[in-house]
C-alpha cells in the first residue's frame, strides 16, 4: 500500500471498511505487525489489543467509537473499572464524550452511529461516476450521425441567449455587435480580444465553426435531391404526388443555400477567388448580395414545410375519416391504433414548432431591410427552440 497522501485517498475511496481496518491495523496500531521491526505500540493501541484479547472485542472502523465501545466493555469488569478509569482521564481522545457532560454511549449505540469521514467518500465517488457516465453519454452522442450539429448548435444558440444579456455586451459599438453573429461574419482575427466578453467570443467561435462544417452539407443535399429526381422524377409508387413535389421544391431551396453559402465563405477567406462571386453577382466582387439571395433560398425552403404540414395533416384527416366510418360499421381497427394516432400528432406539432422556430430567423436575414427590432436574443431563442428538441431527443438516447 503506498504511503504518499495521493494513494492514501485513492485507497480509502474505493477499499471496504474492512480493508480500511486491516491497512489501518498493519500500519499503525495492531501489535501483531511490530514483530517485523522495532514497534513500540500507543496507549491506545495497546488498549485495543488488550480489549481484543481479553474480552473478544472487535475493533471499530472508527477509531473514536471503537475506543468508547471499549471502555464501556472494560467497565463492566469490576477489576479493571479502576484501571480504565485512569485511562480515560490521563488519554485525551479528540472527539470522544466526555463523562461528565454525557454518559458512556453503549456498543449497540457507538455502532449505531454514522461515521464522519464514509458520507463523504460515497459522495465522492458517486461524483466521480455521475461525471464518468456525463462524459461516456457526451462521446457516444458526438459519434452519432448529426450529433456534432446539434451539439453546437445547441450550445450555440444558448450562448447567444447569455450574450444579449451580457453587461460587457452594451459597450460594443453597433457595426460591431450586428456583424459578429451574422452568418456572412467574415473572421474576427484582426478584431481586440479584449473587447468581446467570453461568452460572445465563443458563441462567434462556434458560429464560424458550424458555418465550416457545413461546407460539406452540399453531399447529403445532393444525395436527396437526386433520389427524388430519380426515375424520371416522378413519386415512388403509393406516395402522394403533392408531397413528392413539396419535397422536390425543398431539397432544391436546402442545396442553392448551401451551395452559394460555401462559395461565400471560400471567398471571404480567400480561398476562392472573387471572380466567381462577381459572375454570379453582376460583376459585384462583395459576398452580401450573394448571401441575400442564399438566405431567401433558405427561406423558400422552410416555407415549404409549412406546404407539406398542411398536405400531411389533409391526407391524415381523410384516413381517420375512413377508419371511423369502418368502426361503425362494425369493422374491427387496430389495438394500439391510438396509440400511433398520438405518436403521428407529436411528430406533426413538433415539426411544426421547428419550422415556426426557424421561419423568423430566415426571414431576417433574407429580407433587404431586416426584421425590426431583431437582436441577437430573438435569434439564440429561435435556434434553440428549433435545433433543442432534436438534441434532447439524441441525449435521451445515449442513456
Amino acid at each position: 500500500m503506498p504511503r504518499d497522501d495521493f494513494g492514501l485517498s485513492v485507497y480509502y475511496m474505493y477499499a471496504s471498511p474492512r480493508e480500511h481496518h486491516e491497512w489501518a491495523c498493519t500500519s499503525f496500531t495492531c501489535p501483531s505487525s511490530a514483530t517485523g521491526g522495532g514497534y513500540i505500540p500507543s496507549p491506545t493501541s495497546s488498549l485495543i489489543f488488550l480489549s481484543q484479547s481479553v474480552f473478544g472485542i472487535q475493533a471499530h472502523r472508527d477509531p473514536i467509537l471503537h475506543f468508547s465501545s471499549l471502555e464501556a466493555s472494560i467497565n463492566c469488569h469490576p477489576s479493571h473499572r479502576r484501571e480504565t478509569d485512569s485511562m480515560a482521564d490521563s488519554v485525551e481522545k479528540p472527539g470522544a464524550p466526555s463523562p461528565s457532560i454525557a454518559p458512556v454511549p453503549s456498543k449497540k449505540d457507538a455502532s449505531s452511529t454514522p461515521s464522519t469521514t464514509k458520507p463523504a467518500a460515497q459522495t465522492a465517488v458517486v461524483g466521480v461516476k455521475q461525471f464518468d457516465r456525463f462524459v461516456l453519454r457526451l462521446n457516444k452522442l458526438l459519434s452519432t450521425p448529426g450529433g456534432i450539429a446539434s451539439t453546437l448548435s445547441t450550445v450555440n444558440y444558448a450562448l447567444y441567449i447569455l450574450t444579449h444579456f451580457s453587461p460587457r455586451l452594451s459597450k460594443l459599438p453597433v457595426p460591431l455587435l450586428s456583424s459578429l453573429f451574422t452568418p456572412s461574419a467574415k473572421p474576427t482575427a484582426t478584431l481586440n480580444p479584449n473587447g468581446l466578453p467570453p461568452v460572445a467570443a465563443l458563441a462567434t467561435l462556434l458560429a464560424q465553426t458550424r458555418t465550416t462544417l457545413r461546407l460539406f452539407g452540399t453531399l447529403p443535399l445532393y444525395a436527396w435531391l437526386r433520389s427524388l429526381l430519380i426515375n424520371g422524377g416522378g413519386p415512388k409508387p403509393g406516395a402522394d404526388p403533392v408531397l413528392h413535389r413539396i419535397a422536390v421544391l425543398q431539397a432544391s431551396g436546402y442545396f442553392i443555400f448551401q451551395a452559394l453559402e460555401n462559395i461565400c465563405v471560400l471567398v471571404d477567406h480567400g480561398i476562392v477567388s472573387s471572380g466567381v462571386v462577381a459572375a454570379l453577382n453582376r460583376g459585384e466582387r462583395t459576398t452580401a448580395r450573394v448571401y441575400k439571395v442564399a438566405f431567401r433560398a433558405w427561406l423558400g425552403a422552410i416555407l415549404c414545410d409549412f406546404l407539406r404540414l398542411g398536405r400531411e395533416a389533409q391526407i391524415e384527416g381523410r384516413r381517420r375519416e375512413a377508419r371511423r366510418k369502418l368502426q361503425a360499421d362494425g369493422h374491427e381497427i387496430a389495438i394500439n391504433q391510438d396509440e400511433e394516432d398520438a405518436k403521428v400528432d407529436r411528430k406533426w406539432w413538433s415539426d411544426l414548432i421547428i419550422a415556426s422556430a426557424w421561419l423568423p430567423m430566415a426571414a431576417h436575414f433574407g429580407s433587404s431591410n431586416g426584421i425590426p427590432g431583431w437582436n441577437i436574443g430573438a435569434m439564440g431563442v429561435c435556434g434553440l427552440v428549433a435545433g433543442g428538441e432534436r438534441f434532447v431527443g439524441l441525449w435521451k438516447a445515449t442513456a
